[in-house]
């Protein structure tokens, strides 16, 4: 459909990063990346699968925290987690105010802004590590 397009990277928030992770999981051929947004993996990753970068917000009241740590063992190789000091569960959209969510520190714009320099920073080193031969 876009044959210009090569490298393909698929995301999702809180549920929507449970449906990537899974269709990453079993697509590795066809990604090169996930990025879960206060979210985690519903169950352990292939070594096989592309790397995950997970984000989520030091004030989000609505992720489980027990089963976000419980999970970090099931990203595949070369993942990393990153927080955003202040940032909700809400935070990462533009839905308004989510119920159990704990109130940010942050904007919600201030928290996109960030989310949005670690995923660009996350491909850059992706993009960097494929031309070395490191995938």
């Amino acid at each position: 459909l876009f044959p210009e397009i090569t490298d393909w990277y698929i995301g999702g928030h809180s549920l929507g990063g449970v449906a990537a992770a899974s269709y990453s999981d079993s697509h590795a051929d066809k990604i090169c990346g996930s990025v879960l947004l206060a979210s985690y993996p519903s169950g352990k990753m292939s070594e096989n699968a592309p790397p995950v970068l997970s984000v989520y917000g030091t004030r989000d009241g609505v992720m489980d925290p027990d089963k976000f740590r419980e999970a970090q063992p099931y990203l595949p190789p070369f993942s990393v987690t990153e927080q955003i000091s202040g940032g909700n569960h809400a935070g990462f959209g533009d839905y308004g105010a989510q119920d159990g969510d704990s109130e940010a520190t942050i904007t919600a714009d201030k928290q996109q802004e960030q989310t949005a320099a670690l995923v660009f920073s996350w491909v850059q080193l992706l993009q960097s590590q494929m031309l070395g031969g490191i995938k």
